[in-house]
């Protein structure tokens, strides 16, 4: 049997990548809580979680193909975004108003709308500023998707021209005064760029040398971040551009690493079971670190903490997911 006709009907590593990006989300903020210095600062390596986040996503949307109903794209997407989003939020107001805590009900709006990028805090609810970008990122996929029927049949000198516009989108981004835009507007030019590419892909077994090549891709991109750190630490072509890139490069490089290991690889019931999850442990695992439920504080002891942590998270996480999914279910019917 040839090896396209041996792969999996599904590509199984995109679970365990998001399996993996998850597990860093948890990573980067858990090792915060720490109070060892060194410690403290992996968390820029397992930030690395966020960018595989939005590569994944643009990939995935690609692979679908064309998008021939933007309407009811936009209806499935927000649905399964803003249902769990919108409980979690329901439920944390709840946990507001018990504790008698002051609540701004503008910036709460601006958080139900999912504006808030990373203008807007609220303790414990912070780490939601993905879902700005995220939902920019759904409102031009249908374009993007239209935009690439059409270029498909132009000539190399139209894309080279639009390669170079992108380029110069996220410098602007990059050196704009606004830490929010960037925040908000830096990972579209990456999404983009993950949507084509998940349109094109070939689905075929990668050969294992990838893991070597990736694995050297991925350190350089860090090594380039901690020498650069040194020289340019608290500029914005530090803090934007390099780690900005080097991040992106990296998660590149991670994702291709997986493709190499997992592409062979059938379902696995534990990991469709943590992928099913992700989005509801991004969304509620920060307010038991620096919200109105301070788990993180339970005991003198950190690591128990943050054990009970894991655990109050994963039981929301999975209590969101269900009651999501029943909402969802009879919004279908």
């Amino acid at each position: 049997m040839s090896e396209a006709l041996s792969k999996p009907k599904r590509l199984e590593y995109i679970s365990f990548l998001r399996v993996f990006s998850m597990v860093c989300i948890l990573l980067c903020h858990y090792v915060q809580e720490i109070p060892i210095g060194f410690v403290q600062s992996t968390a820029q390596i397992f930030n690395i979680g966020v960018p595989l986040f939005f590569i994944l996503s643009g990939f995935c949307f690609g692979l679908q193909g064309e998008i021939k109903s933007p309407s009811k794209w936009y209806v499935k997407r927000l649905r399964r975004i803003f249902i769990p989003y919108e409980i979690f939020l329901g439920l944390y107001l709840l946990v507001f108003v018990i504790l008698g805590k002051k609540i701004n009900w503008l910036t709460w709006g601006a958080f139900a709308l999912g504006i808030q990028g990373n203008y807007f805090k609220i303790p414990g609810i912070e780490q939601t500023w993905f879902i700005t970008p995220l939902l920019l990122c759904y409102l031009i996929t249908p374009l993007v998707s239209f935009a690439a029927k059409k270029l498909k049949s132009k000539g190399t000198f139209i894309k080279i021209i639009l390669i170079f516009c992108a380029v110069a989108f996220y410098l602007i981004i990059c050196f704009n005064p606004s830490d929010n835009l960037f925040v908000i507007a830096s990972p579209l030019v990456f999404f983009i760029a993950a949507y084509l590419w998940g349109m094109n892909y070939k689905a075929s077994a990668p050969p294992k040398r990838n893991i070597f090549i990736f694995l050297c891709v991925v350190a350089v991109a860090f090594s380039f971040r901690f020498i650069s750190r040194i020289y340019f630490d608290d500029t914005i072509i530090y803090k934007r551009l390099i780690s900005g890139l080097t991040h992106y490069i990296a998660a590149f490089g991670i994702f291709k690493i997986f493709e190499a290991l997992f592409f062979n690889c059938h379902s696995i019931r534990f990991i469709k079971e943590l992928d099913s999850i992700s989005f509801e442990v991004y969304l509620c695992h920060y307010l038991f670190l620096r919200g109105a439920i301070m788990l993180v504080k339970a005991t003198p002891f950190i690591l128990l903490n943050l054990v009970f942590v894991t655990i109050a998270t994963f039981i929301v996480a999975v209590a969101i997911h269900r009651i999501s999914t029943i909402f969802q279910k009879k919004l279908i019917k």
